[in-house]
């Protein structure tokens, strides 16, 4: 059964205000395929296009918008082409990298090297790449909003393990836990998604991998924000959201040790023990009544598919409702892409999503599915892809409009060497490897490619 999602009814903002410097008022009939259409001059919901906004990729779409309104506010920003603008900025290491002339064979070249050309533009002399070697604080090559919310987001992140481990050990011990401290922590984690979700998750690939209960808990809670943000969920529901993200698996502290971290396929018994963390998750939140009531509901169908093939009750279908099957659908994610104790590795972002989309209508609503593809997009932040220029680099944020032309921090060059500085390049604007070739992603590497390890262009 393909369920409906219920989006709430709230007019289209920017996620910025530098956003709205390049916001302008535009007929439609001046409307062209690459403008980015952030606003409307009549409700969302009157119309059947996405809330948070979209981009004009057809004249067809431009056609059906005609049948709506008379004018619309596009947002230079996030157009694309020649409608594309980007947002003031002073630091020259934001500008886009300038085509380069056309390659030559090794014994025609008369001038200075690819690698040479790059460095003068970055103001490094030869002699600083004697050694090449993985910087220790290359993040001030990244955009200021960018830097600064994800240094925040980092110790945001390292605050709620120490969390994390307080409140489990306190359910270990059949302790009261500080439910209140929770709440709070999963508020500010809300602010810094709406602030800007690319640096969070990032943050959240930084941390240490020594636990996988805290791991998937704080991949849950985070995830969760964000899909639940856009698809434009109140306030009330993204809290809602968040906070069942972050306690589904309370529950897990009660379950033995030796179940929870077996390395090994489960016995049925043992199947049926680990099933029950849904139920004792509950029993916790329960105990305290400032927990809201949907917060438990979630909770208690994060296990459950729309095939019936879930527990602990076997629900169906609508059964589940929007946020369970979301927080069922997330959880699933972030297993999948995270490590477990009986898997030596994960599985990349993009082979996760290929097999939760073939598993779209059967346990989780087409609907669902495909919305939360656009959402987490194929290069999420943190994510190591080799360039069709042969140099390796590590996604730092995706545009709302282009998910597949991300920003990059490259640091490898293309023998595999690491550059001195990394390179950042915006795919955005369309920036070329020579007068012909414009920069693309080739592929995605596997986490830990080339040792390569994001904690590193951070710290």
């Amino acid at each position: 059964m393909v369920m409906a999602i219920t989006m709430s009814k709230k007019p289209f903002a920017p996620l910025s205000d530098d956003s709205s410097e390049l916001e302008e008022e535009l007929a439609v009939n001046d409307l062209q395929p690459g403008m980015f259409i952030c606003r409307l001059d009549c409700p969302w919901q009157e119309t059947p296009f996405p809330i948070q906004g979209f981009l004009v990729e057809e004249r067809a779409t431009i056609e059906t918008i005609k049948q709506h309104c008379k004018w619309v506010y596009i947002d230079r920003s996030r157009s694309t082409g020649i409608h594309f603008k980007a947002l003031p900025t002073s630091p020259v290491l934001d500008a886009p990298r300038q085509p380069h002339p056309s390659p030559v064979k090794p014994d025609e070249q008369t001038g200075p090297s690819f690698l040479s050309r790059i460095k003068s533009f970055f103001g490094l002399s030869e002699e600083e790449d004697s050694a090449p070697a993985y910087p220790k604080t290359p993040a001030n090559m990244m955009p200021e909003a960018f830097k600064a919310e994800l240094n925040q987001a980092v110790h945001l992140i390292m605050n709620t393990q120490s969390l994390v481990e307080t409140v489990l050990n306190d359910i270990r011990n059949a302790e009261v836990p500080n439910m209140r401290q929770v709440e709070l922590i999963v508020n500010e984690m809300i602010q810094s998604v709406s602030r800007n979700p690319n640096a969070m998750i990032w943050a959240s690939r930084l941390k240490e991998q020594h636990n996988y209960t805290y791991e998937q808990l704080i991949c849950v809670s985070i995830h969760l924000v964000n899909f639940g943000r856009f698809l434009g969920f109140n306030a009330h529901e993204l809290h809602c959201l968040g906070l069942a993200g972050f306690v589904q698996d309370f529950g897990m502290a009660r379950i033995p040790p030796d179940i929870v971290h077996k390395k090994s396929k489960l016995t049925s018994k043992e199947r049926e023990i680990m099933q029950e963390h849904v139920r004792y998750s509950i029993d916790i939140l329960k105990a305290d009544s400032t927990i809201p009531p949907e917060v438990i509901d979630i909770v208690a169908k994060h296990h459950e598919r729309i095939d019936g093939s879930g527990y602990p009750r076997g629900l169906s279908g609508g059964l589940i409702g929007v946020h369970g099957e979301m927080a069922g659908l997330i959880d699933t994610y972030c297993a999948m892409t995270h490590h477990r104790p009986y898997r030596s590795d994960h599985i990349e972002n993009h082979r996760a999503l290929n097999e939760l989309y073939a598993q779209r209508g059967k346990l989780f609503s087409e609907t669902l599915v495909e919305q939360f593809v656009q959402c987490i997009g194929i290069y999420p932040p943190g994510t190591i892809v080799e360039l069709n220029s042969n140099e390796i680099g590590i996604v730092i944020q995706q545009h709302a409009v282009r998910r597949l032309q991300p920003q990059i921090m490259v640091v490898m060059d293309t023998q595999r060497i690491p550059y001195k500085a990394p390179i950042m390049l915006d795919l955005l604007t369309n920036p070329y490897i020579d007068e012909k070739t414009p920069y693309s992603i080739r592929r995605t590497l596997p986490e830990g490619s080339f040792g390569i390890n994001p904690r590193d262009f951070y710290l």
